[in-house]
């Protein structure tokens, strides 16, 4: 529910919504059809199982994405090391 509402709050903050998200927006979702209808391409998706658990979990499958992006696979690696 937070990740919806604060999805609402940053598409207010856009004048061109369709473009906007289009072109700065990716996402890490197993629900194709919710990404799409919000606006990101597909294409521009990172799929993971639906049995996946611990979607929250920085350790996870999915929480090491955004860590790996954000810091670089180096530091994910480091961190991993010492958890």
């Amino acid at each position: 529910m937070i990740i919806v509402l604060f999805a609402s709050y940053l598409l207010g903050c856009f004048h061109f919504r369709h473009q906007a998200v289009a072109k700065h927006m990716v996402a890490v979702s197993t629900n194709l059809t919710l990404v799409e209808k919000f606006g990101i391409d597909p294409a521009n998706n990172f799929a993971f199982w639906d049995w996946v658990g611990g979607r929250y979990s920085v350790c996870s499958a999915v929480g090491v994405l955004p860590l790996s992006l954000q810091y670089g696979f180096p530091v994910v690696q480091k961190y991993d090391s010492i958890v």
